[in-house]
């Protein structure tokens, strides 16, 4: 015969999954007005730029943490005045030590639905690298960094005021921060090429991986590895030329570099069959 607090015991392991679970549901429906601003000041000190937020409600999945919707992050003056980011839904956990440090410490962040911009300027380079390194160095000061990652993206290309007929659709990007100091970033990707002009969303699909490992006084050692998936040849074609030029068959390529981040060694191999 089983003993009275055994069973107890059984009845309450069963139930706990249930009640995280319907927390899990609720937890969304309470919006955290009070953390709004604190929340809006901590990521803007992380991207040294003043972002704004929409609305701010609790969430448990897929981590602890809170939701917010409409962020937008401002572009640096001298690429324009069009921000860097649309997103519709930004997720961030919570890392523990926020309670001891009064103030929200990120244990990681998602960008939902994020329309990302992309600009180069001849004598700056791209927004990306020095928003990267402005993040970077404010990390540097923080004793946790939070991995990052973007699901159901839209990158963007511009060089100077000039828009590029080429986006990338879909993209769902990881980013891995390194586990101490001068450890391996790492991250990985996948897209779908798209452009402007056309009605069509994306023209195949391709992912990939890469690593950086940081050198002192030195920019660095890359690696990366990109593979497109087998892909009608006239989409390929659509992509590059604008058009269909009637070409038939398939291509499948795979593509690696290496080397510091201004002399990338490029390998690949492309392949081209009839079905």
């Amino acid at each position: 015969m089983r003993r009275p607090w055994f069973r107890r015991l059984l009845i309450g392991l069963a139930v706990l999954p249930l009640l995280f679970i319907a927390a899990a549901l609720a937890a969304p429906q309470f919006e955290a007005s009070a953390l709004r601003q604190p929340l809006q000041a901590a990521l803007s000190e992380v991207l040294n730029r003043p972002v704004t937020l929409g609305s701010v409600h609790y969430n448990l999945f897929p981590a602890i943490g809170l939701t917010a919707t409409d962020l937008v992050i401002p572009e640096d003056a001298a690429f324009g005045l069009e921000p860097v980011a649309y997103v519709t839904e930004l997720q961030v956990g919570i890392h523990w030590s926020s309670v001891f440090r009064r103030r929200l410490v990120f244990s990681s962040i998602r960008l939902v639905e994020a329309s990302v911009n992309l600009s180069r300027d001849d004598a700056l380079g791209w927004n990306a690298g020095i928003l990267l390194r402005q993040v970077e160095q404010r990390m540097r000061e923080q004793a946790h960094t939070p991995s990052l990652s973007l699901r159901r993206g839209r990158i963007n290309f511009r060089q100077g005021a000039l828009k590029s007929a080429f986006f990338l659709n879909g993209v769902d990007l990881d980013i891995s921060p390194p586990a101490r100091t001068g450890g391996m970033l790492k991250w990985s990707f996948e897209a779908s090429p798209a452009r402007t002009d056309r009605s069509e969303q994306g023209f195949g699909r391709f992912s990939g991986e890469g690593r950086w490992r940081p050198i002192d006084g030195e920019p660095g050692l890359a690696e990366v590895e990109i593979e497109l998936e087998r892909s009608a040849t006239s989409e390929v074609a659509i992509l590059i030329a604008g058009r269909d030029l009637g070409l038939q068959g398939r291509l499948a390529a795979r593509v690696q570099l290496s080397g510091p981040p201004s002399r990338l060694q490029l390998r690949g191999r492309l392949q081209r069959s009839e079905e």
